[in-house]
């Protein structure tokens, strides 16, 4: 019964997650095979969403560092793109301290860092894995010394 109810828990923060990144102009159809193909530069990262930003460090954290060896599940996809739009990219985007693309590319570099550090905890990252990573690393996080709390 258990199984199946985490099926359907990570099947829902799937579909939602799905979405949010679809809302970022991304074709339905090739959705992850398109944020795969991303190509994060100085010159194209202006034009991503922040969801796409977001989706995008999770994308290649999951091909470049995980490869076998743990997995990001949907509600730890969910949870950073939510929190880090809400909590960091909106109160900073019109702040003097950042440009938007300085902002997306420390947000892209944080979300990576606090993978890395919840991938220490667990081999399952769960969006509880990626608070507790979060709190470990907060002083590292750079987007921190620049906002306003």
């Amino acid at each position: 019964m258990e199984n199946q109810y985490e099926f359907e828990f990570d099947k829902y923060f799937n579909h939602y997650f799905n979405y949010l990144i679809r809302r970022g102009n991304v074709s339905q159809s090739g959705r992850m095979q398109y944020i795969q193909r991303l190509d994060l530069t100085q010159t194209n990262l202006g034009k991503l969403t922040i969801e796409q930003v977001i989706a995008k460090a999770i994308s290649k954290f999951e091909t470049e560092e995980l490869r076998e060896r743990a997995i990001i599940r949907s509600d730890a996809k969910l949870f950073l793109v939510i929190n880090y739009k809400a909590m960091v990219y909106l109160p900073l985007r019109d702040s003097p301290k950042f440009s938007e693309l300085e902002l997306k590319k420390e947000i892209f570099s944080e979300v990576q860092k606090i993978l890395k550090a919840a991938q220490e905890i667990s081999t399952e990252i769960s969006a509880h894995q990626v608070l507790i990573a979060g709190s470990k690393i907060w002083d590292s996080l750079k987007t921190l010394s620049r906002g306003s709390w």
